[in-house]
């Protein structure tokens, strides 16, 4: 099989996050051709079905590979729910660290997301019930959380930094 594996921001997207008529035609046409064409992204699925519409991606590697959605199946890569409540409760001990997770019920935050459509939780380290947790995203005005990452982390969980302040 060949494929086309493509990001979206900063990549695929221009700045305004739209995606120009050319791009899309391009991608058909590599499409019609046999090749693959599949998104892989840091954003959940609700947030890239937008241009999946557009564009008809054979398959879409959704939070960072926490979710893998195929035509025939659906490949998920959880955090287990020792280790969320773990790496939140080190989290939540670093002062002035905004905490956001990702998860099937839906994205939980202990501040206001607007764009995402976040919840506010106010009982981290607890995650809520009856979700599967894909990702946990902190960023902070204190230089602690970036030093202290590595050594907060379970053995099943890795982390990379965004725009240079979202872990």
């Amino acid at each position: 099989m060949k494929a086309i594996i493509v990001d979206l921001d900063r990549t695929l997207l221009h700045t305004d996050k739209t995606l120009s008529a050319y791009t899309i035609n391009v991608l058909k046409k590599c499409h019609n051709k046999g090749l693959a064409v599949i998104a892989a992204t840091a954003r959940t699925e609700k947030r890239i079905s937008a241009y999946n519409e557009q564009v008809g991606f054979d398959a879409v590697i959704t939070m960072n590979g926490a979710r893998i959605i195929l035509a025939d199946k659906v490949i998920e890569n959880s955090i287990s729910r020792l280790s969320g409540e773990i790496v939140l409760s080190a989290l939540i001990s670093i002062p002035d660290t905004l905490i956001s997770i990702e998860t099937s019920g839906g994205v939980y935050s202990n501040f206001a997301i607007p764009e995402w459509e976040s919840i506010c939780y106010d009982d981290f380290p607890n995650l809520p019930a009856n979700v599967t947790l894909y990702k946990i995203l902190a960023s902070s005005s204190n230089d602690i959380l970036y030093s202290k990452i590595k050594h907060i982390l379970t053995e099943d969980v890795y982390y990379t930094v965004a725009n240079n302040t979202l872990v």
